[in-house]
Order: structure tokens, then sequence, then C-alpha cells
């Protein structure tokens, strides 16, 4: 079945429930595909043709999704740009794609002329791609990312199969919604299950004290995030009430875009009775897994493969790099205006990951793009950061490696303390954690206490940023 019938299908069958909401407005599939429509009609009186690359510059909100799907029924190409970035990143997108326009916030949703539908039309594009996301640029360049629709819907109704999302599901979303996991993972897959997006507020650290009190008026079930936000609602949700209502309602929680430490997994569990199920995936390749509730509660992975996905290793740096081989995979990259494809011969994607396999589940054990060469010793930070986490008295940690003409690279660990006020104290608490479980050569060089790390607006840190500061 082709992606149009599939969204027409779940369209005409919940077009009378709500799709949409938000503190603004309540939308239902009807009236979502109503105002898509009439943005369509908008974009063709300008002179807008099918295939054209349309951007979409907006904050969090309905409107976004409204462009979304007029982007679809309408057969543009989109091209989210997420308001977040320097003025300079955006100008980056906008000029390595050329869009012929942009949806921005001098559009007045309000003033579009009505189109009313009895039932909805969409038709497949047949184009050659249908999106183009901007990799987060954590390790360098931004990259456009172009993937067809067919691909975008085939992957989250796998996932929405193996986790058992349907009509019930209350998406809480608070994810950039420029950003994939932001668009894929909590507006495609909850509307392609014919469920609510319940739009949040776009997660702020300031908003942590009453996080959860949208999600539970709205009766959300289910929500994403990263590990930052987790690791801040651990520090600041202390309501019994509130935390009752978190454990009584929330049917999936998953947890994604970064590496999930072992004390962010077991704090969540035990405040809130309730796991974070991790999952894996890549703007390149989409998601790739996810723990179901029941796996999460007692194991430290990220879930099965879905279905028609394979993986296989290859040495990369003296490591076995994980690979994976996905139907839904990107098209190609757009680099400066040309076609670029990260893709192996075979097909298969090279995560960049170690990836190791239990009874046929994937555990992400360290990261070939972070590894650190010291004295011609690869060195993975990830278990170095998981073993300074695993202390009471850190907020957050991050290793990189910074050039020496010596070692070739040194160590060093970056760090934000829960609390500032004895900082030498807790630097031995974390050197003693250190000296026990790390072996001397892969011990850090030097222990560098921050107030804050940088991150883009998924959450990620950026260790490209923490990398140039330091040097």
């Amino acid at each position: 079945m082709s992606y149009s019938k599939k969204l027409n299908k779940i369209f005409k069958s919940s077009w009378n429930s709500e799709s949409i909401l938000s503190e603004e407005i309540s939308l239902t599939y009807e009236e979502l595909y109503n105002l898509a429509n009439s943005l369509v009609e908008h974009l063709r009186s300008l002179g807008h043709k099918r295939g054209d690359k349309i951007a979409i510059k907006l904050p969090n909100g309905p409107e976004y999704c409204v462009a979304y799907f007029a982007c679809i029924l309408g057969n543009y190409v989109f091209v989210p740009v997420n308001m977040e970035l320097s003025s300079d990143e955006q100008s980056f997108i906008i000029q390595s794609t050329s869009p012929k326009f942009t949806i921005d916030e001098n559009l007045e949703f309000n003033d579009l002329e009505s189109i009313k539908s009895s039932e909805p039309s969409f038709l497949d594009s047949n184009l050659e791609y249908d999106a183009i996301f901007f990799t987060s640029g954590t390790t360098g360049k931004p990259k456009g990312v172009c993937h067809s629709l067919e691909a975008l819907i085939d992957n989250v109704i796998s996932f929405n199969v193996a986790m058992g999302l349907s009509k019930n599901t209350r998406m809480y979303h608070v994810l950039p919604m420029a950003y994939m996991a932001g668009f894929l993972n909590t507006i495609i897959a909850p509307i392609m299950a014919g469920g609510c997006v319940l739009v949040g507020l776009r997660f702020d650290p300031s908003h942590a004290m009453n996080f959860w009190n949208k999600a539970i008026q709205w009766s959300a079930n289910t929500i994403w995030i990263t590990p930052t936000l987790a690791s801040i609602l651990i520090k600041f949700t202390r309501d019994k009430e509130i935390i009752q209502k978190v454990q009584n309602n929330m049917e999936n929680i998953f947890c994604g875009t970064a590496p999930l430490s072992e004390k962010i997994r077991q704090d969540f569990i035990t405040l809130f009775n309730r796991p974070l199920q991790e999952s894996f995936g890549m703007s390149e390749i989409l998601i790739v897994s996810a723990q179901t509730k029941e796996e999460a509660m007692t194991e430290s992975n990220v879930g099965k493969l879905l279905p028609n996905l394979i993986s296989s290793k290859r040495t990369t740096e003296d490591q076995e790099e994980l690979l994976i081989k996905s139907p839904w995979a990107l098209k190609f990259y757009l680099v400066d205006g040309k076609k670029q494809s990260p893709l192996t011969e075979e097909g298969f994607m090279p995560t960049g990951d170690i990836g190791e396999f239990k009874d046929m589940k994937l555990s992400i054990v360290g990261r070939i793009k972070d590894l650190i060469i010291r004295g011609g010793i690869n060195i993975s930070p990830f278990s170095i950061e998981n073993c300074i986490q695993s202390c009471d008295l850190v907020e957050e940690v991050a290793v990189v490696g910074v050039p020496h003409e010596f070692w070739g690279e040194q160590i060093i660990s970056c760090i934000v303390l829960k609390n500032h006020d004895d900082k030498d104290s807790a630097l031995k608490d974390i050197k003693d954690i250190v000296n026990a479980k790390i072996a001397e050569n892969m011990k850090p060089d030097k222990y560098l206490i921050m107030d804050t790390l940088p991150k883009n607006s998924n959450g990620k840190i950026l260790k490209n940023v923490l990398v140039d500061n330091i040097k």
C-alpha cells in the first residue's frame, strides 16, 4: 500500500477524533487536514508547484504540524529550520537548499481562506525525495539528510506495531519540531497510529518544576524525552501526587537522541516506578530500535531491531563498528548542493557506534566517533562518562580528547556538579570512584568543573564546541 493510501486510511478512520491539542487550539483530523489544505491553496496561489522546496521556520506549535501536513498534501519538499540555531546556521540551511518559499511567523494562519473537505485526499508525490532534515552538527558542519515520505511513514508504522502505539496514544510533545525526532517520533508516529499530539512547551530547564502539569491535565500517556531532560526531571520532580499520576498514567516513556547512563536509568525507575524505554536511531536510518516497558524495567539496552533491519560490523580504527541496513535509509546527503551517500556498497549505514547483541537485543557500548587515542591506546569516553556519572554529586559529564604534543590526545573530563559549594570535596569523591573502576592508562588527565555543558536544542552535548573551548 502506498504511503498516501496509508495516510488517507488513518485520516478517514480518525476524521472526527482529536489530532492536535495545544494551549491555544484543539484540532480533529478533519480540521488538521482542512487547515493543511488551505495552506496548500495559499502556496499554489503564490505560484508554488509540487516538488518546490518549502522551508518551515516556526516555533514549536500546532502551526508547525499544519505546515508539515500541508507540504505532504501539496507534494512539496519540506525543509525544517530550527529557530534556536544561530542566524549563520539558519542561513546555511537556507543557502544549501534554496527554498522557493519560507513558512514563518509572518504567515497568518487565521487569514487563510477556509477550505472544507468531506474526506482526505493525499496523493503520492513520486519525487526523488520529499524532505531534507539537517543533522544537529555535534561533530561538524550539518548535512542535509534527504528522505522519501514512504520511508518516513513506513518506519513509524513499523515502530508503532512493535511498541503498541494506537488510536489511544496521547503523545506529549516537548522536542524541537524542526529536528527528525521532533517530527518523526513525536508527530508522525502518533498521527499514523490514529492518536493525538499534545503540544507542550518546548522543554527548558526553567519549566522543570511544572513540567508534568499539562501532561497530566491533557491525559498524556506517552512521551519521548532525552537523557538530559530525564536527569533534570529526576532532580526537580518532588510532588508525591505528581509522581503518582505519572506512574499511573504514563504507558510509554521513550528516551533517545543520546546515550542513557545507567545511573539516570535507575534513578528514574526509583523515583517514578516507570522505566525509561531507551531507543536508538539516526537521522539517516530513522528509528532503529526501542525497548518495551517490560524490557526497560530490568534491562540495560536499546531493545530489539525493528523488523526488516539487518545488522553487521566492520573494523574501524581497531573497533567493531555497528552497521545497519534499513529499507528506510536516506536517499542521500545534500552537501554544498551535491549528492553524497554515506552507505556502503552493500547498502549498510555506518553508525559510528560500537554495538553488542544479547538475546537479539542491542546495547550501545561505545562510539567510534568519540574515540580518544592516548599514547596509541584506543579509549571510549562512554565508559569513563558512565563511571563518573555514577557519583551522586555529578549532574552531567562529557569526556573529550584534546590534542597533546606527547600523548597525541589528552583525556579531559568536563563535569557539571549538582552543588557547586564544595568543588574540592566533590572532585575528590569523583577521583576515588575513577581510581577504583578505570584502568590507569584510561583515567582522565584533567577534570574541569563547569557551570553548564554546551548543547544543541535536542539536548545533545556539543563535544566539538567543548574541545574548541578547551583548546
